[in-house]
C-alpha cells in the first residue's frame, strides 16, 4: 500500500459523511469543515483546497484514519 499521497487524497464529501455518523454537534462539524477547506500558500498565493487535508495539520492523521 503507498501512503505518500494519503493526505493529498481525501475526499472532503467522504470525510464529512463518515464523521456525520458519530458526531452530531454542528459546531464541531463546520470546524472540522473550515480545516479541509482551509487552503494552502504555493509561492505566496493562497490556493483552495477541494481535495486533500492540510499535511503537518494537528487533524489530518485522525481525519486520514
Amino acid at each position: 500500500m503507498d501512503l505518500s499521497k494519503c493526505f493529498d487524497k481525501l475526499d472532503h464529501e467522504l470525510i464529512l459523511r463518515s464523521i456525520r455518523k458519530r458526531v452530531t454537534d454542528g459546531s464541531v462539524l463546520e470546524l472540522i469543515n473550515q480545516f479541509l477547506k482551509s487552503g494552502v500558500m504555493v509561492d505566496g498565493n493562497w490556493q483552495q483546497t477541494d481535495l486533500g487535508s492540510p499535511q503537518g495539520g494537528v487533524i489530518s492523521p485522525l481525519i486520514a484514519n
